[in-house]
């Protein structure tokens, strides 16, 4: 079984923002995808903490 690329793993956290915005799983994804060097996912990030709503948003995206 191969690793998920950096854009497999962007593409899979962009469905489930798309469908549940505080999707959990989602948000995990795109924090891997981040990490892997994935410029939109770093993004995408950086959009989510600036404009979310709940300060928790950090704590989510650094869970493992």
């Amino acid at each position: 079984m191969s690793a998920a690329t950096p854009e497999t793993l962007y593409q899979q956290a962009c469905a489930l923002l798309a469908k549940s915005p505080d999707s959990i799983r989602g948000l995990t994804l795109l924090r891997q995808a981040a990490e892997q060097g994935h410029a939109d996912a770093a993004l995408e990030i950086s959009l989510i903490m600036t404009e979310a709503p709940q300060p928790d948003y950090p704590g989510i995206l650094h869970t493992r």
